[in-house]
């Protein structure tokens, strides 16, 4: 799960993610969370939970939507999203 330049809400938790179920569960160990940017009230970088990972700048250009879902037909999401837009 990646999080870039996202406005996070006050419900926000400020360790992010824990276990759905502490004590009984341990898939914390077999995910990966990051994050990039946040902003708002629910932005406490500084206190995520240890297992989250603070993504530079030149990672989290890997996750930027044009080019993590180019793939190799070089697909634009955005010009694809402008065909759906309803003309008037």
């Amino acid at each position: 799960m990646v999080f870039l330049n996202t406005e996070m809400g006050a419900h926000i938790n400020p360790a992010g993610w824990r276990e759905w179920h502490p004590g009984e569960t341990t898939y914390m160990n077999s995910v990966s969370y990051a994050e990039f940017n946040s902003t708002g009230p629910g932005a406490h970088p500084d206190e995520r939970d240890p297992h989250t990972r603070k993504l530079t700048p030149e990672e989290a250009a890997r996750y930027e939507t044009n080019r993590f879902l180019a793939g190799k037909d070089a697909w634009d999401p955005a010009a694809h999203a402008l065909s759906l837009q309803p003309r008037f």
